[in-house]
């Protein structure tokens, strides 16, 4: 986790956790090939499926780009390693491992586990880092100007700027608009789906306000 920490893994075979699910994985094909357990035709692709969704998760969540998304299926790959451990008990509990293979194999699962989480700690420290230096929003709710709530005299003291995308995924709500009615989103599920809204929070009234008049394009009163 360390070398994870100080040197930038440019792709998900990077990973110390992606390698040790592989390893893991590869052991599990391997026990389940041959010898009684492998009689167990149900258990083994249990076994199989729980192992290979570990490398799938690390895969992913690192390929999705996002610290949520990241830390959202590391979360579910360390939920795979659980699976792994408790088909293997029940594999040594119904007598198809002996206690040799069953040792090696829950180390190799909880040293996996472990490694996990330790990532996964990494990337929720980076995304609370990230959403504290965010810039706190100094300004109104999305107002339109002009506006008749603001008397015509006080804009001698105020400026606006044109908000026409997601401040922290570049995200153009004339791009999101269509694609949130198409699926039915929420705005929770807008945040979850797409990252906008979910870290720095800037965006999140601007998503209010486009999923209820369909506009995309709002001016942000500032005061000078």
């Amino acid at each position: 986790m360390q070398r994870e920490m100080n040197a930038k893994a440019n792709t998900f075979e990077d990973l110390l956790a992606w390698q040790q699910a592989r390893k893991l994985t590869r052991a599990v094909y391997q026990v389940t090939a041959s010898g009684r357990l492998s009689t167990d035709r149900a258990l083994c692709a249990q076994l199989r499926r729980a192992s290979s969704s570990i490398m799938a998760n690390v895969a992913e969540g690192f390929e999705r780009g996002r610290r949520t998304e990241c830390h959202q299926f590391l979360s579910i790959a360390k939920g795979s390693c659980a699976e792994v451990r408790t088909f293997l008990y029940v594999a040594l509990d119904a007598g198809f491992l002996d206690r040799a293979s069953f040792d090696q194999l829950l180390g190799l699962a909880l040293s996996t586990s472990r490694t996990i989480a330790r990532l996964r700690s990494a990337v929720a420290k980076q995304r609370a880092a990230r959403r504290k230096s965010a810039p706190f929003p100094l300004f109104l709710p999305p107002l339109q100007v002009p506006s008749p709530l603001v008397p015509s005299s006080l804009y001698l003291r105020m400026s606006s700027i044109q908000i026409t995308r997601c401040v922290c995924q570049r995200m153009p709500f004339a791009t999101l608009l269509p694609l949130a009615r198409e699926q039915g989103w929420t705005l929770d599920e807008i945040m979850r789906e797409t990252g906008c809204g979910d870290q720095c929070g800037l965006c999140r009234p601007y998503l209010q306000e486009m999923l209820r008049t369909g506009q995309t394009e709002f001016h942000q009163v500032l005061w000078e």
